[in-house]
């Protein structure tokens, strides 16, 4: 049984290395394994890309979710805005009737010194009454 080595295509400057020749065998395995070699190489590039890949990705999906993240704190920080602005018209509305009890409290007082003006004035006029009728009699 023979074996078949690689035809070599190697050319020197004026004779062509023997196609079946163990040395033409040995530079057809080198460039074999050269090629062999280059494709590891590619192969493992080609993993550090998609691995670039992956790492790129993921920092895209980490400024998404802080993107997401900001605009959650906004969405809180309005509302707390609107909850201040609700609790201000409340303390307005709080004032608005601790004025209106205060204008009605001072209401209250009027018509009590009135009441009390004119029980004092019906008391002058008894007692003008009573006055009149001791000396009338």
């Amino acid at each position: 049984m023979s074996i078949n080595f690689l035809p070599l295509t190697f050319a020197t400057k004026s004779t062509l290395l023997a196609e079946s020749s163990p040395l033409g065998f040995l530079v057809d395995f080198y460039n074999c394994l050269v090629d062999f070699y280059n494709c590891l190489v590619g192969f493992y590039k080609g993993l550090v890309d998609f691995h670039n890949g992956l790492v790129d990705f993921y920092n895209g999906l980490v400024d998404f979710y802080n993107c997401v993240a900001d605009f959650y704190n906004c969405l809180v920080d309005f509302y707390n805005c609107l909850v201040g602005f609700y609790n201000c018209l409340v303390d307005f509305y709080n004032c608005l009737v601790g004025f209106y009890n205060c204008v009605a409290d001072f209401y209250n007082c009027v018509a009590d010194f009135y009441n009390c003006l004119a029980g004092f004035y019906s008391c002058l006029v008894g007692f003008y009454n009573c006055v009149a009728d001791f000396f009338c009699v």
